[in-house]
């Protein structure tokens, strides 16, 4: 499918969590009734009686009301769930700026519909603003809330090294060898530090200045 003929977004592939924020890959449907997957490494052609078999046992998220979308594939969807947003705004965070993007609101959460790479622009620029503040203020309900959006981003980890104590953080940099282990990737504990270290000095360094203003 082409850029700027109409299609819709009926369905997220994948039933999102309330409490997350992050993105999905979608079911399109032509005009002429083709189902498709958008937004997937191996994007393929869905049945609708399949379709209607995931929704019914809640592994995707149909729509109710199609999203009408001229863009053109890969699609996905950036999700922000109902308690995402409630728990962002207690902690005085501001979520993504999408004006512009097709989007439906929904009982569970908000859709908005772009390119994937245009969704990950916003998760991560979302995911550095809130690091700033969870160093900045040492706040550990924010580096938690950032698990629920790129948990694996550097900046998620610092954050949940940062704002631990001494027993959190040795429970932190062992989960995060762990993980790495098992990817592949040789880390140790002290250059995991010494990262964590440098990216929480640059916001303490930025705050401390703007403190002087």
């Amino acid at each position: 499918m082409g850029a700027n003929e109409l299609r819709h977004v009926v369905a997220l592939l994948d039933l999102p969590s309330v409490d997350s924020m992050g993105m999905l890959a979608t079911v399109m449907k032509s005009a002429e009734g083709l189902l498709w997957v958008s937004g997937t490494g191996t994007p393929g052609l869905v049945p609708q009686e399949s379709l209607d078999e995931l929704v019914e046992h809640h592994q995707s998220l149909g729509l109710g009301s199609p999203v009408p979308c001229s863009l053109e594939d890969p699609v996905v969807a950036l999700w922000i769930g109902r308690e995402f947003e409630h728990r962002a705004s207690a902690l005085g965070l501001t979520l993504p700026k999408t004006t512009g993007l097709p989007h439906t609101d929904l009982p569970q959460g908000w859709i908005g519909l772009s390119s994937p790479s245009e969704v990950f622009a916003l998760l991560e620029r979302w995911t550095r603003e809130a690091f700033a503040i969870a160093v900045g203020k040492r706040m550990s309900a924010v580096a938690l809330l950032m698990t629920l959006v790129l948990p694996d981003h550097p900046l998620t980890r610092a954050a949940l090294w940062y704002t631990a104590d001494e027993t959190g953080r040795a429970h932190e940099l062992a989960w995060f060898l762990r993980i790495d282990r098992d990817v592949g990737k040789k880390s140790t504990a002290a250059t995991l530090e010494q990262e964590f270290a440098d990216a929480c000095a640059k916001v303490l360094t930025a705050s401390a200045g703007d403190s002087l203003l």
